[in-house]
């Protein structure tokens, strides 16, 4: 079932919170939801000269709530979505929390779990991906997280070697 707010889905599209906030979409077409923080934080970045363009990860033609149901593969993860953040929250840091959790996700995604799914590869909320897919799917982000520190390991030392050669 899909979240509602005022009868709508959820917008979890949106560039700022990315439905974090549990609100639908501002308007037709829009690029975020209808929390008033969101606004503020996009005109904000308007003004600083910001392309808020390269925030939002929304197709104009895409459908309004696409969730994540099948994983096919873990790419990628972070920790704190840098594009929530406010100026200060940047200069200075803030509290981690468990909503801000993402991975980078190949799957399906699909308006409900009886949706055909279109294949897609986007980052996905960790909350979204506990709620809509099963435990079995899970495993992938167990597999992606253990393989990670050797993997970040190799690539530093690759680089660093290649670093080594260069100076010489």
């Amino acid at each position: 079932m899909t979240d509602l707010h005022d009868g709508n889905p959820i917008f979890i599209e949106c560039a700022i919170c990315f439905g974090s906030k549990q609100r639908s979409r501002r308007s037709p077409g829009a690029r975020i939801c209808k929390n008033d923080g969101c606004k503020g934080e996009l005109c904000r970045r308007r003004a600083d000269g910001e392309d808020v363009a390269a925030h939002a990860t929304l197709k104009e033609d895409a459908p309004e709530q696409m969730s994540c149901y099948t994983v096919k593969e873990v790419i990628g993860v972070s920790l704190c979505r840098v594009s929530s953040m406010n100026s200060r929250d940047k200069r200075a840091g803030r509290k981690r929390v468990h909503e801000d959790m993402c991975f980078a996700v190949r799957g399906g995604f699909g308006e409900d779990k009886d949706d055909a799914f279109i294949p897609n590869t986007r980052w996905v909320l960790l909350s979204e991906l506990v709620k809509n897919v099963d435990k079995r799917e899970l495993a992938a982000l167990s597999k992606f997280a253990k393989a990670l520190p050797e993997r970040l390991k190799s690539a530093q030392q690759y680089l660093e070697e290649q670093r080594e050669s260069d100076d010489e």
